[in-house]
């Protein structure tokens, strides 16, 4: 299969994954996430993680407004945004993102290595490499994952890469008015949210699956979590579209799918 035909197979089985259309909408101003390609961290001896207290979250979405206007993120898409779930007749919120896992599955399927983890725990994309096949947000079991509408690439989080490399927080962390976001480096005992982890009982979504997510949550209720919709399995997902998937991507879901037996 020529590259002609692959991108325009995978675009095909992608589609009927997903589903649905997307309209285009060109973005004005944000950071161009296209220019955070360095495979090196500057900080190789970090970890980076997030804590997210949830009894301090007043469910403002001022963190998802904030990445929304750090980016350009097109109407109709979300790089981060505040999950409002209703039980009992409460109202609990739980700011989402991608969890830059240790053990990511998005960088195991992806048939063209687009997507990498780098030594500091960031999850990243190069998006001159991405060719949309959607194979890393089918993987994804936290559905932080999403096709932007004007690049035609799969985009999620970065923890704002490029503020933590000028030795700012990122800009989700910076604009919540409660601190009930906290970032930084998980390998310096004496940074912050090492040491409010080592106090907090911080949980992880979905932790059964052993990706190792880096985003904790504090005084979060569990039934919470099983709100989640975790996405389609690759298993479910090759027996459905069959032939359908491109030879690559298929070969990418049964590599994934026999290391997590």
């Amino acid at each position: 299969m020529n590259r002609r035909a692959f991108l325009k197979s995978a675009a095909a089985a992608g589609a009927s994954v997903i589903g649905g259309r997307y309209v285009v909408v060109l973005a004005k101003g944000g950071h161009d996430s296209s220019l955070d390609l360095s495979d090196s961290a500057p900080n190789p001896s970090a970890l980076y993680g997030m804590l997210i207290d949830t009894e301090k979250c007043i469910g403002c979405h001022s963190c998802a407004i904030a990445c929304r206007n750090e980016f350009g993120v097109p109407p109709g898409v979300w790089r981060s945004w505040v999950k409002v779930i209703e039980t009992k007749g409460e109202r609990t919120f739980l700011p989402r993102l991608c969890n830059h896992c240790d053990n990511p599955p998005c960088v195991t399927v992806c048939p063209v290595k687009a997507t990498y983890r780098r030594e500091d725990g960031l999850v990243l994309a190069r998006e001159d490499r991405c060719i949309g096949c959607k194979a890393c947000m089918i993987a994804c079991p936290y559905n932080a994952r999403f096709v932007h509408p004007v690049k035609s690439v799969v985009d999620k989080c970065t923890f704002c890469v490029h503020r933590i490399e000028d030795g700012r927080l990122p800009a989700c962390v910076e604009a919540c008015p409660t601190r009930a976001m906290l970032f930084g480096d998980l390998n310096d005992a004496n940074s912050e949210i090492a040491q409010q982890l080592r106090e907090a009982d911080g949980k992880t979504l979905k932790a059964h699956l052993d990706t190792d997510c880096r985003v904790f949550y504090a005084n979060a209720d569990e039934s919470t979590f099983g709100r989640i919709e975790i996405a389609s399995q690759p298993a479910q997902t090759i027996r459905t579209y069959g032939s359908a998937m491109p030879a690559e991507v298929r070969a990418a879901f049964k590599k994934y799918r026999s290391s997590i037996h």
